[in-house]
């Protein structure tokens, strides 16, 4: 930009749409009447109108206001739509809205992979079955395959409790889908999973 941002006293941004029509006096009077901020204070004010692709900004430079108008070829500004709010920006928000970037970062919460979780305690109860439907035939199976067992029967439990903690996250514990008598245990913390495996082991020790 034309103006030197590190000597601005504040970086203010008018929220919502403004009539870019407006000169330099109606848009001081909606600095100062609106927001009953001083338009005089060597502060940079940021206008936008309906369209998203264009912005006004008005500054004082000691002996005379300044108007700057900006029309972007390629993109809009992510500009904040709450009316009769203003915004006191930091030099780098500035840079970032200019950039196409909105003011705030968000952060996208993935939710954890239930389905992955179902088709999993699937596939090891599978496993799992298979292998007890040997023992009870009588085949011979060698101690590795007895602790792997034993582990894999640990594992659909872990999993298993999984699954019933996302359902409650999920649906919430009064959901319709948590009142089948089917439905697995509910835990109040996922780490309670190792904690219990670790208690089970123990007292069979």
């Amino acid at each position: 930009m034309l103006i030197d941002l590190r000597k601005l006293s504040g970086i203010y941004l008018i929220c919502g749409k403004t009539d870019l029509r407006r000169g330099i006096d109606g848009l001081a009077g909606v600095v100062s009447d609106q927001y009953e901020l001083n338009p005089y204070s060597r502060a940079l004010f940021l206008f936008c109108g309906t369209r998203k692709d264009r912005f006004k900004a008005l500054y004082w430079d000691g002996d005379g206001f300044l108007l700057l108008y900006k029309r972007i070829e390629n993109g809009r500004l992510q500009w904040p739509t709450t009316q009769k709010e203003v915004r006191r920006l930091h030099p780098k928000q500035l840079q970032r809205l200019l950039s196409g970037w909105g003011l705030e970062s968000t952060i996208k919460h993935n939710r954890p992979r239930k389905k992955h979780l179902v088709s999993t305690v699937q596939t090891v109860s599978l496993v799992v079955s298979s292998l007890q439907r040997q023992r009870n035939e009588g085949s011979a199976m060698t101690q590795t395959t007895e602790d792997l067992l034993a582990q894999a029967l640990k594992e659909i439990q872990l999993l298993k409790e999984q699954v019933a903690f996302l359902n409650r996250k999920l649906y919430g514990v009064r959901s319709e889908k948590m009142t089948d008598p089917n439905q697995l245990s509910l835990l109040e913390d996922p780490s309670v999973f190792t904690e219990r495996l670790v208690v089970k082991a123990k007292k069979k020790s």
